[in-house]
């Protein structure tokens, strides 16, 4: 969250042990529980992939209205 919030890209990865590779719906389930919980700060840039043992996935900050500009005087 802190490095969303500050305009960071984040990579997750995951990474999986003996015969938890058998299963990648179970980290790409857990990967996805992770995005919709930073929703409000990030969106998913780069879909849940698996190269071999680790998962990852890639999350951008959300862009924000940037404030109104001051009135010149």
């Amino acid at each position: 969250m802190r490095f969303l919030n500050h305009n960071d890209r984040v990579k997750i990865t995951i990474m999986f042990r003996g015969r938890e590779t058998s299963h990648p719906e179970r980290g790409e389930a857990l990967l996805m529980r992770l995005a919709d919980d930073v929703a409000e700060l990030g969106t998913i840039e780069q879909r849940p992939t698996q190269d071999g043992r680790n998962m990852t996935m890639l999350l951008a900050p959300v862009r924000r209205q940037p404030d109104a500009p001051p009135a010149s005087a």
